[in-house]
């Protein structure tokens, strides 16, 4: 990779704490949640450390980094092949971005003491950018960067399916005050694919049911699933 210019990190960073938070946007910007556009949008919910916002037009150099991995991964013979590129992105950010809670809560307070703060400020807003220089973060960073990407390659006409962050239902964890959060693509033709960088993961919604321990139905489809599995039972007897 290139050398990143780190120096202003200010702009990376902006922490005027709104009095509340409304359903629809954080502090000015949509709330990326499932089904939304993630590209210029902001990732937070009360009980979470950070506001993590996702701009590549404030900061390119460091998003254009990571999609030309991600582009020459996926390509062959100089040219993009659309069945490479959810798993060149995938392998991209596994790579790029490790995980690690302590290297964030480390940024945090660096963050805290550019500030002149005593501590990090819940709900401070920093672009995703500034993680991705770091090359550390949590699912949550590794999802908006997978999500980004592939925004942007549909954008670019590469990709035709439909791009979501997820975020665990059960909401954020009291203690860690971290969330789970994966990437979920709708295929073109309807196939529904898992990208769980944190967990490894990277194939079908339907397959993920037997191959991992997590669960990535949508509370919908949960209740359908439960219906379901109701009935077998019901039939059984």
């Amino acid at each position: 990779m290139s050398e990143i210019n780190k120096n202003n990190e200010s702009t990376w960073i902006n922490v005027e704490i709104p009095k509340r938070i409304d359903v629809e946007s954080y502090k000015g910007r949509p709330l990326i949640k499932s089904d939304s556009p993630i590209i210029g949008g902001v990732d937070y919910q009360p009980g979470l450390r950070e506001a993590i916002v996702v701009d590549p037009n404030k900061h390119p150099d460091t998003y254009d980094e990571y999609m030309y991995l991600a582009t020459e991964a996926a390509s062959v013979d100089g040219t993009v092949r659309r069945n490479l590129v959810l798993e060149a992105v995938f392998d991209t950010v596994k790579d790029q971005i490790v995980y690690s809670k302590a290297n964030v809560e480390d940024i945090l307070a660096q963050v805290a003491e550019k500030r002149h703060d005593s501590e990090f400020i819940d709900g401070t807003k920093i672009d995703l950018s500034y993680f991705m220089e770091h090359h550390t973060g949590t699912s949550r960073h590794q999802a908006l960067a997978v999500g980004v990407m592939l925004e942007r390659f549909k954008d670019d006409g590469y990709i035709r399916g439909d791009i979501s962050v997820e975020h665990d239902q059960s909401g954020p964890d009291s203690e860690t005050k971290d969330i789970h959060a994966w990437v979920r693509y709708t295929a073109h033709n309807g196939e529904v694919y898992v990208l769980d960088v944190t967990n490894n993961y990277l194939g079908t919604l339907a397959d993920s049911i037997s191959e991992t321990k997590c669960n990535y139905l949508r509370p919908e489809e949960r209740a359908t699933a439960i219906r379901a599995s109701l009935g077998k039972i019901a039939l059984k007897k």
